[in-house]
């Protein structure tokens, strides 16, 4: 990519008088730069490590102070618009298969084909580029977000599928026992409203030569919960204490109405009536100090995509400790 096509599709402003002129490649961490190498950060402190692996020129989304001549420094006004920009640049120069899926079937398929060779487009804009950048020519990137798709003046086509037929033989809020294509399944991990979009995926996998089984599903929706007293310690059997419980899923579903309606056990280290005790538990395990740590943890946690917190705590302590934090409190789920 020339320098001048740079500032164009980005509305940057060049900060020196670079010797180089155009750039053979593009990164968004320190570790993947190489000599001629275009650098795009928000993090001006990471810039020492791009410049030391040969970076030909560094794109920031803050002011930053040039600390040499032979790069090209350029700070753009809007980090999202001017990556998207870029991308649009290099889709031009470097052509890419894109295929859309809707998000549940998606999410669904990428669960279903972890293993399998196939570009997932998901996450934040970054996580997607990074991925966009190191696919190769010959290689299908599947995306959820028509919208973005667009933005980037992508070919979407969207494949021509058969769903496997399947009907629901019964089913709880954390399981579902169906046949698909004519063989029974017992156990398939995920609720029941998911049930149709899993017939989706098998069907769009299908068409790549990739048969997954329905019985291979992580639990679905993902429930990992962290278990916490009131006064901020992980709870342990015998403890008679209320819990908060952090929910994550990262496939949308009716399901979390029913959580909302679920009883308190105080049994077996207080897991709520109808939680299942093989659930993962992915949210840090460690005691608090003080609910003031465990405020934070909560709001760093909620930052992420996807989860719900339901809570045990008495809800005017919460939403007081959210309030000393000057953060509106999220209703949803507390009771």
């Amino acid at each position: 990519m020339r320098l001048e096509t740079l500032l164009a599709v980005t509305g940057g402003r060049l900060l020196n008088a670079p010797a180089i002129s155009r750039f053979e490649s593009v990164a968004l961490r320190p570790e993947k730069v190489e000599r001629g190498t275009l650098y795009i950060t928000r993090d001006p402190e990471t810039i020492p490590a791009a410049l030391q692996r040969g970076a030909y020129g560094i794109l920031c989304s803050r002011m930053c102070q040039p600390t040499d001549d032979e790069s090209a420094w350029i700070v753009v006004p809007d980090y999202e618009k001017a990556l998207v920009g870029i991308l649009r640049a290099w889709l031009a120069e470097h052509p890419r298969r894109f295929i859309y899926l809707p998000y549940t079937p998606f999410q669904l398929a990428k669960e279903l084909a972890r293993h399998a060779p196939l570009r997932w487009l998901d996450g934040d804009l970054t996580q997607i580029s990074e991925t966009i950048l190191r696919s190769g020519p010959d290689e299908k990137l599947i995306a959820w977000n028509e919208t973005l798709l667009k933005r980037l003046g992508t070919d979407i086509r969207t494949p021509s599928y058969r769903p496997y037929e399947g009907t629901v033989v019964k089913s709880s809020l954390f399981e579902t026992a169906a046949i698909i294509e004519g063989e029974y399944y017992e156990k398939i991990n995920l609720a029941s409203c998911l049930f149709h979009p899993l017939l989706q995926a098998l069907g769009f996998l299908e068409t790549f030569g990739i048969t997954s089984s329905p019985g291979s599903v992580h639990p679905i929706p993902s429930f990992d919960p962290v278990f916490v007293t009131s006064g901020g310690q992980i709870v342990t059997e015998g403890m008679s204490d209320r819990v908060i419980v952090l929910v994550n899923s990262h496939t949308p579903c009716n399901c979390f109405n029913s959580l909302e309606g679920i009883g308190w056990s105080r049994v077996n280290g207080l897991f709520p009536k109808g939680f299942k005790t093989f659930c993962d538990i992915k949210a840090p395990v460690f005691f608090y100090k003080n609910r003031e740590t465990l405020v934070e943890e909560l709001f760093r946690l909620l930052e992420k995509a996807g989860f719900y917190p339901l809570a045990g705590i008495e809800r005017q302590a919460l939403i007081s400790l959210m309030s000393d934090h000057q953060i509106k409190p999220i209703q949803k789920g507390l009771f």
